[in-house]
């Protein structure tokens, strides 16, 4: 799992919706195509998402994609609240870290 099927899952649970009404309300709201098993593997992190579909994810949830990526977590607390979520903190600070090498070198 990665920072953004986390997120993902995280928003979808929230929202208490199942994967088939996420795939209803997502195709048809903004006339695209995906499936159930799609969103499945974005949220066990077994395969991404597309920048488009990102995209609708994001306008679906009323987030922005960096949000979905793992940045800017505090701008959309009023939506979910991942302040407290430890596997989220976890996976942001190595991020964090990551990116702080690949700056330093």
């Amino acid at each position: 799992m990665n920072i953004t099927s986390a997120i993902i899952k995280r928003l979808r649970d929230k929202k208490n919706i199942t994967l088939e009404e996420l795939v209803i309300e997502v195709n048809e709201k903004f006339n695209i195509n995906i499936n159930k098993n799609m969103i499945a593997k974005w949220e066990s992190g077994k395969s991404n998402p597309q920048y488009d579909q990102l995209k609708c994810l994001a306008l679906y949830y009323k987030v922005t994609t960096d949000f979905l990526l793992g940045f800017d977590l505090d701008k959309f607390i009023d939506v979910i609240d991942l302040r407290n979520d430890l596997e989220i903190i976890k996976m942001t600070n190595e991020m964090k870290e990551k990116y702080a090498m690949i700056i330093n070198k």
